[in-house]
């Protein structure tokens, strides 16, 4: 099992210092990274892909730091890690 690493949202901040917006920045880290590493079962939320994903609490394209909210972990489309309310 494969955890995010805390580095990735730091990984997000410097792709935006060059330029990229939120959204660039995210597709950049994660279905465009998947793309140039050759897997084609990761990256994209599409039907027949790994469930692999977080659910946020707010919305990273308005503001990066937005990344850290995370409110679940979903890994093979089970919950692994849920905020509790």
């Amino acid at each position: 099992m494969a955890l995010v690493c805390y580095s990735l949202h730091d990984d997000f901040e410097l792709l935006m210092d060059i330029g990229m917006s939120p959204t660039e920045a995210i597709a950049s880290a994660t279905g465009r990274a998947a793309e140039q590493m050759g897997l084609d079962d990761v990256g994209v939320i599409a039907e027949g892909k790994r469930a692999d994903s977080l659910l946020l609490s707010r919305d990273p394209a308005e503001n990066i730091h937005n990344t850290r909210a995370i409110d679940s972990v979903w890994v093979n489309g089970v919950c692994l890690i849920a905020k509790r309310f």
